[in-house]
């Protein structure tokens, strides 16, 4: 019974130990019953805060990793979003037609092989959707590209999942076809097309943008990387002067977007020479 006991108290993920010697189990029992509740908030507010702020200041110096392949659509609308939110990354151009891709090091951290893909910190991410949503999220500030009103939201989301499935599918059986198969697209794929163009100008005829909000959002990023990939398809798709209200809502996009228009503009002649090349001229 007086033999010494020690009790510890080790703060978590710290290296800082506080030791209690008592000379009895009684006496340690009465000390500790009365310091812990002090002790405790010693460890917490005096000895952890220095390496908790080291920690989020080193998350802070870290740089967002987005790899893409930045000409595609879907690359474009998520580096367009990096560019409204002002965000702080590395891009990592990723030749998903090359025949070294996938690197042994991007199949590491991306198993699916494919773009856009981000990783911040210790998240990771694929799919267009999802990796915007995530940055208007984390990066948002104002949150005016996609407001945390539910309603807003829920509107938003659905005219971004239709940019990112019904008028990529579209994109993909049209100006891909083209850029690949080097043959026509299917009548109602080209009908499709149209009716999607025309569908952007009724989005937009209650606010000016396509999910009925104020200004730029998320939703309107997704629906002119898109649509902004037709812009050289005339001779052979569409003429999108053929349809004055969705040009209207990209050019107000445009005026809204500043310096990241111009980066989506300059990747969208970069496609334009792309497709060129690999239709063989079907494009010119």
């Amino acid at each position: 019974m007086n033999n010494p006991i020690i009790f510890s108290i080790t703060a978590v993920k710290s290296e800082s130990t506080l030791v209690i010697q008592t000379a009895t189990l009684y006496g340690a029992q009465v000390v500790v019953g009365f310091f812990l509740p002090a002790l405790t908030a010693f460890v917490f507010s005096e000895l952890l805060p220095a390496k908790r702020d080291k920690s989020k200041m080193d998350m802070t110096k870290a740089k967002l990793d987005f790899y893409a392949f930045p000409i595609g659509p879907m690359c474009r609308c998520v580096t367009m979003t990096l560019d409204v939110l002002k965000v702080d990354h590395n891009l990592h151009i990723t030749d998903i037609f090359s025949d070294k891709h996938p690197t042994f090091e991007f199949h590491a951290m991306n198993p699916q092989d494919t773009v856009p893909f981000m990783k911040d910190g210790s998240t990771s991410l694929t799919q267009a959707g999802a990796i915007m949503i995530y940055l208007a999220d984390k990066y948002g500030g104002d949150k005016s590209v996609y407001p945390e009103d539910m309603w807003i939201r829920a509107k938003i989301n659905e005219r971004l999942f239709f940019a990112l499935s019904d008028m990529y599918e579209t994109f993909r059986h049209t100006h891909a076809h083209y850029t690949f198969a080097k043959t026509d697209p299917a009548p109602n794929k080209i009908n499709a097309l149209r009716k999607q163009l025309k569908l952007i100008g009724e989005f937009a005829a209650k606010t000016g943008f396509v999910a009925e909000t104020k200004s730029v959002s998320i939703a309107d990023l997704a629906v002119y990387a898109i649509y902004s990939s037709y812009t050289f398809t005339q001779k052979k798709l569409v003429n999108l002067d053929d349809f004055p209200e969705a040009k209207a809502w990209a050019q107000r996009v445009v005026a809204s977007l500043n310096d990241a228009e111009k980066s989506s503009e300059q990747y969208v002649k970069q496609m334009e020479q792309f497709s060129r090349e690999k239709s063989g001229g079907i494009f010119d």
